[in-house]
């Protein structure tokens, strides 16, 4: 992640596969997996690499509105970490 951003790869966050990185007993904390991110690379790279996502999606909701929403509200969420 770090060389990614600093390199100026894009790159996102993938949190969602229990099957391979967690059980029930040992749980992905993708809150805190967010926090430790920002903690390397600062909010708004965190930010920026959860919007390469987004677009990334294979969702035909996910269009240039919808990801200035989006935008607004991870902006919201990252001024209370600030």
């Amino acid at each position: 992640m770090k060389l990614f951003n600093k390199f100026g790869i894009p790159f996102t966050f993938c949190m969602d596969n229990w099957l391979l990185s967690g059980d029930f007993d040992h749980q992905p904390d993708p809150n805190g997996e967010l926090i430790e991110a920002a903690k390397l690379i600062g909010w708004l790279d965190v930010k920026k690499a959860m919007i390469t996502g987004a677009k990334s999606a294979f969702s035909p909701i996910i269009d240039e509105a919808w990801i200035d929403q989006y935008s607004k509200k991870l902006d919201a969420v990252f001024s209370t970490k600030s």
